[in-house]
């Protein structure tokens, strides 16, 4: 869809020279902006697809013989999230800390969640909070059963950091499950991953801190 910014000279005499700036920087047409005048007062600037790069402070600098004057408004762009990392299965061993990173962006910043696989699991620890089935995304591609998947809360041996990680500090036998991690930022939100679970395997020397990209 396409997005017009306009600047409308009131009063003056012309001729009238009107240009642009971008955070204070000269602003020309390029492959994804068009930049004209419309008549000898008014100027726009056409986009044919608004992205991220755009986002900025716009300035408007018309000028004559007599005088010149500016004005200034700020371009917000919301993006729904996409993912940085996709996720992939993984293999770690016993008692080792697994580190689980699931990032997105967009703007507004995505919020982050994740979900564990099991309804045992509600009722013998803390680790996570019961969700209603609506909380799984219907376009998931998944055939998963929404209401086998609960909420992860932060606790002693599952944390979730500020940047969407999720820290097992010791995996053990209970952790075996698949893992989803979703985002989303009130503009839309990308498809929920899932991580198909990890066990115990020599594969991994100990002490070694097993990495996991969602």
């Amino acid at each position: 869809m396409r997005s017009v910014v306009i600047c409308a000279v009131i009063s003056g005499d012309p001729p009238i020279l009107i240009h642009w700036l971008k955070d204070g920087q000269p602003l020309n047409s390029n492959g994804d902006l068009k930049i004209e005048m419309v008549n000898e007062f008014t100027s726009s600037i056409t986009f044919t697809a608004l992205k991220r790069r755009h986002v900025g402070r716009y300035t408007c600098i018309a000028s004559n013989i007599a005088a010149s004057d500016r004005h200034h408004a700020d371009l917000r762009v919301n993006v729904a999230p996409i993912w940085l990392f996709e996720p992939e299965d993984i293999i770690a061993i016993t008692g080792q800390m697994l580190v689980i990173d699931c990032q997105a962006e967009g703007i507004p910043e995505p919020q982050v969640r994740w979900k564990v696989e099991g309804s045992d699991l509600l009722t013998n620890n803390n680790n996570v909070k019961k969700l209603q089935p609506k909380s799984i995304p219907e376009n998931s591609n998944s055939n998963t059963d929404s209401n086998s998947f609960h909420a992860v809360i932060s606790n002693p041996h599952m944390q979730i950091l500020e940047n969407g990680s999720l820290i097992i500090k010791e995996v053990n036998r209970d952790d075996h499950r698949r893992y989803m991690c979703s985002a989303f930022n009130g503009v839309g939100s990308v498809p929920p991953q899932f991580v198909h679970g990890f066990w115990e395997s020599n594969q991994v020397k100990l002490g070694e801190i097993v990495v996991l990209t969602c």
